[in-house]
């Protein structure tokens, strides 16, 4: 008979295998761990190994892992053209690869980028020159902050070769800038391109290009790079006030006015501040609003206002608006809209169209009863109230003798008001005149000769 195991020895069992995973997972990591590592070395070694080779063939100094891909140097991982880092799965294609020449050889280094640049890019960023922009005293220029622009009207611009490729400045043949004007040194008189100067009177917005041609180990290498040079002299403007356009009770004030800033740097700031002020200063500080759109609406009384606008680089602009209340009084009637704010010295506009039952509208007046009709072309100068002018409903009462003579001419009956109908008497051969009805068929009247006539009617 079969002696199976006993609950002892299987938790024995148990014990032992927990001991050895515990023992051999982390050693199974360390090892996998210790493998991919290499795989990368070795995937390290091949790039700086082919990079170097690609330097030397091309004279180019500075690319990316992508690069040898395309040249067919290095061969991608999946079809999706990756070459990947082992260790984590990092696409290092967009990796920077610079590559200098020292002791006799070509020598490249890695730079891990999850941005990959284009070849101009890459030149700027990670080339052997880089432009800087100085005043005439020798200070630096910054981009005012947030910006790419600067606010200088003489800068100069000034290459300067980067640490690592020091070595290489007694190995320049030749200068070449361009931009605005084309400035070329050769390697007798290379100082005369240390510098390259740009003017500004409003607005400039320049790229400036430089190359450097060298000798390196009998090779002619170029370098390239270029600066963008933003410079904004020209303060922004207020442009096309409009005032009055709306009539509603939420537009009756509204003042609407474009700001611009050209090909500048872009408006920032504005500010509305009552009464005549600068731009500066608390009252502007306390009043500017952040730009959200160059074309601003604002609602405001009657008044005299200063206009500001700043733009990004601190260029300031201003402006003004009087306006003025036109009030409008319906005089017995109703009016949707009881006031307009427009600009002093400007035509009234649009006007409202008042209402009031049974009479007719002739026009706003400046006057209760009398006084000048004002129209849209009327100046406004001060502030002021029109008054409607009413007509009363009137209404024309005819006579027709139907068949007779003598029928009396037609009155004039004002509403609300009786009308005394006329005395006389139409005639007809054979007939009695019985009276007047609205009725040609009619066999009795309505109204005498003379009697009182009361509907609002024609």
């Amino acid at each position: 008979m079969k002696k199976g195991f006993t609950l002892v020895e299987l938790l024995a069992v148990i014990a032992i295998l927990s001991i050895l995973a515990i023992i051999a997972v982390p050693t199974y990591n360390v090892v996998s761990n210790r493998i991919k590592q290499s795989t990368y070395e070795t995937k390290v070694q091949n790039i700086i190994s082919r990079a170097e080779e690609y330097a030397e063939n091309s004279n180019r100094y500075v690319f990316d892992v992508g690069t040898l891909i395309e040249q067919g140097l290095l061969e991608s991982d999946n079809e999706a053209s990756q070459y990947l880092d082992p260790r984590t799965g990092r696409d290092m294609r967009c990796d920077i690869i610079n590559v200098v020449f020292e002791n006799n050889q070509y020598v490249a280094s890695i730079t891990e980028s999850e941005t990959c640049y284009t070849d101009e890019e890459l030149e700027n960023l990670f080339g052997m020159f880089e432009i800087k922009i100085y005043r005439p005293d020798g200070t630096e220029v910054e981009p005012i902050e947030g910006t790419d622009w600067i606010r200088e009207q003489d800068v100069i611009l000034k290459y300067e070769i980067k640490d690592t490729y020091q070595d290489y400045m007694d190995d320049i043949t030749q200068i070449i800038w361009s931009g605005e004007a084309e400035k070329v040194c050769e390697q007798n008189d290379l100082s005369a391109c240390d510098e390259y100067e740009i003017h500004t009177d409003v607005i400039k917005n320049v790229t400036v290009n430089l190359q450097i041609n060298l000798n390196i180990n009998g090779s002619t290498i170029i370098s390239r790079t270029n600066k963008k040079v933003l410079v904004d002299l020209k303060n922004p403007s207020i442009d096309n006030i409009v005032t009055g356009t709306d009539l509603n009770e939420q537009e009756k004030n509204k003042t609407e006015f474009d700001l611009s800033d050209g090909n500048g740097s872009g408006v920032k700031y504005y500010a509305i501040i009552s009464g005549e002020s600068s731009c500066s200063g608390e009252a502007y500080e306390s009043a500017r609003k952040t730009i959200n759109s160059n074309h601003i609406v604002e609602y405001l009384d009657s008044g005299e206002y200063t206009i500001c606008v700043e733009d990004n680089v601190g260029n300031t602009g201003q402006g003004s608006v009087s306006l003025r209340e036109i009030n409008f009084d319906a005089n017995g009637g109703t009016v949707d809209i009881d006031k307009k704010v427009i600009g002093t010295n400007t035509s009234y506009g649009v006007m409202p169209t008042p209402t009031r039952e049974y009479y007719h509208f002739l026009g706003w007046f400046t006057s209760p009863s009398g006084g000048t009709e004002v129209t849209t072309d009327t100046i406004l100068t001060e502030n002021t109230t029109v008054y409607a002018h009413w007509q009363i409903y009137t209404y024309t009462i005819s006579y027709n003798a139907n068949g007779g003579t003598g029928a009396p001419a037609s009155q004039t009956k004002t509403h609300g008001v009786n009308l005394t109908l006329s005395t006389t008497k139409p005639t007809r051969t054979g007939y009695t005149f019985l009276g007047w009805s609205t009725s040609s068929t009619a066999t009795s009247d309505t109204y005498t000769a003379g009697g009182t006539f009361t509907q609002n009617a024609n």
